[in-house]
């Protein structure tokens, strides 16, 4: 990631608020079906209380999954997601495309990429997700934005983990 960093869309701080918005949005999407549609709670995930009785194992393990949830995840998927796929559908020299650029396949295609690659539960929470990060890259033409919108909804939902316990999701 640093070594190619000059090579991403990053811009500046014009579209943050519209990121801060996106993330927000998006943990409501995100959270929906578990509370429109009465699903049980998400316990099926990797328990950090296994290091219970351990507790640097515990603080380890969870500010490990905590970094990656809230800050290697969204620079990854973003970057993969937005600044390279949905540009590579339009053109396979996508460094040739600019960023936010918009056509239905690289759209719709991406967000259903973005779906397919998550937990059968969260397909189609998944596919809105994207949806609406790919509206932000469009409309803000931010890599940037798309980061800090994902980067708000993980740290929102691992707040939401944490205080739940659903390591399911």
């Amino acid at each position: 990631l640093w070594h190619y960093r000059r090579g991403y869309p990053l811009h500046g701080p014009h579209a943050h608020g519209a990121g801060l918005v996106a993330g927000v949005l998006a943990i409501g999407i995100w959270l929906a079906p578990r509370f429109l549609f009465g699903m049980g709670p998400r316990l099926d995930g990797f328990n950090p209380d296994l290091f219970a009785g351990n507790p640097a194992a515990y603080w380890i393990t969870l500010g490990f999954r905590l970094v990656r949830l809230v800050i290697v995840v969204p620079l990854l998927e973003e970057i993969f997601w937005r600044g390279f796929l949905m540009r590579y559908l339009i053109r396979p020299d996508f460094t040739r495309v600019a960023f936010g650029t918009y056509t239905p396949l690289a759209f719709f295609g991406t967000a259903a990429g973005f779906a397919l690659v998550h937990h059968t539960a969260d397909l189609v929470p998944a596919f809105l997700t994207g949806l609406l990060w790919n509206a932000l890259a469009v409309k803000t033409r931010s890599l940037t934005a798309c980061i800090l919108a994902h980067t708000v909804t993980n740290l929102l939902l691992g707040l939401y983990i944490l205080h739940t316990g659903e390591w399911g999701y």
